[in-house]
């Protein structure tokens, strides 16, 4: 054979293995959790602020870590699964200029401290959702409540009040829902290979209220574990009702990207452990009155863990 013809057979051999390798024996990854069983994750988020106002430099960091056990109550025959979802566990830290503050349900002497009372009546309790094979979360029931308790936790009515803000942003309803949302947003609606990629877009509220469209590409599948390369794409959502603190109202402008890695267990669709890093930049705009507003720039560096839960 010519070395023209080498050549020619050799690469032709290349593609063909490589197609081979991306088509690959199609996977359906679908929630498949038993009746009976326990499903635990911890799930935290890190933060690092970086804002400039007034010409000068602040960083704020805040941790949010929760513990969330899954009790499989019921399996219906379409595969959505009746669960009590409990928080086992709250991890909290924030770090401002002047001030810092540390909580971790684990170490029960901090359970005295005003500040941390609101979350520690988060712990032991539990609300009940219903599960698609698809990873959504069709009802919940039982958030509402369990935000009360974060509020009549507080002591005094003043810091009540403050505290319930605060906790409120980090711990609403929808934020716990969102939270058990990052276990389960990963399926895909169709049967995947090596090479194929799926999106999933998800409007978010609250404080800073953004669209985020992620983008999982299936990398690679060994030992009953498929290992996902995530990609997000994050803007904001300019119809959303500003952050209303009373002296100002907040709407954010920020935009960003981020990147990670997933690994999940093929029978059950449960995630075994995720990484991903985001950066939004962007700016913040207070509108103080109808006539008088400022901004000032923004830099947000955040990283979502997923994985077993930590040692106490």
């Amino acid at each position: 054979m010519k070395p023209a013809q080498q050549a020619v057979s050799l690469a032709l051999a290349l593609a063909l293995a490589g197609a081979s390798a991306r088509g690959g024996e199609k996977l359906t990854l679908r929630l498949r959790l038993e009746k009976g069983k326990t499903y635990t994750r911890w799930v935290q988020v890190d933060q690092r602020i970086l804002q400039e106002i007034d010409n000068k430099e602040q960083t704020i960091e805040q941790r949010l870590g929760l513990g969330l056990s899954l009790e499989v109550a019921d399996v219906a025959a379409e595969g959505r699964a009746s669960v009590r979802v409990a928080i086992t566990r709250v991890l909290v830290g924030e770090k401002f200029p002047a001030s810092e503050f540390a909580y971790d349900s684990a170490q029960k002497e901090e359970e005295n401290s005003p500040y941390a009372r609101p979350y520690a009546a988060l712990v032991g309790d539990a609300f009940t959702a219903v599960l698609t094979p698809l990873g959504r979360v069709e009802s919940a029931e039982g958030l509402d409540a369990l935000g009360l308790r974060v509020v009549r936790g507080a002591p005094g009515p003043g810091l009540r009040r403050r505290l319930a803000e605060l906790a409120g942003q980090r711990l609403a309803p929808k934020r716990i829902e969102a939270h058990l949302g990052r276990l389960l947003s990963h399926l895909p609606e169709r049967a995947v290979a090596p090479g194929d990629e799926w999106t999933r877009r998800v409007e978010r509220g609250g404080g800073l209220p953004l669209a985020v469209e992620t983008t999982y590409t299936l990398r690679s599948r060994a030992a009953g574990k498929t290992t996902l390369d995530v990609s997000t794409r994050t803007t904001p959502l300019p119809k959303a009702a500003a952050l209303d603190l009373e002296i100002a109202a907040l709407r954010p402008d920020l935009r960003g990207e981020g990147r990670g890695r997933m690994i999940v267990d093929e029978a059950t669709g449960w995630v075994e452990s995720a990484s991903v890093k985001t950066t939004l930049s962007g700016s913040i705009r207070a509108a103080i009155s109808a006539e008088e507003s400022t901004s000032w720039p923004v830099l947000i560096e955040s990283t979502l863990t997923i994985g077993p839960m930590p040692e106490e």
